[in-house]
């Protein structure tokens, strides 16, 4: 038997951490932009490295 808070936890987590992120991507990709080809998954997480570390990280 499942534990709907349980399964509502684990959810909120996977969203979290980015563990749904490439479904996400794939899923807009399909809806929005039929005729691109989506990443590999690798290449999705690493370009999500590149997109998220390569800003100016500082106050001033």
């Amino acid at each position: 038997m499942k534990r709907p808070w349980l399964q509502t936890l684990t959810t909120l987590w996977r969203q979290f951490n980015g563990d749904t992120a490439y479904a996400c991507y794939c899923q807009h990709l399909a809806i929005h932009h039929a005729q691109q080809t989506p990443l590999s998954r690798g290449e999705f997480y690493q370009a999500e490295l590149v997109r998220r570390w390569n800003s100016v990280r500082r106050c001033c």
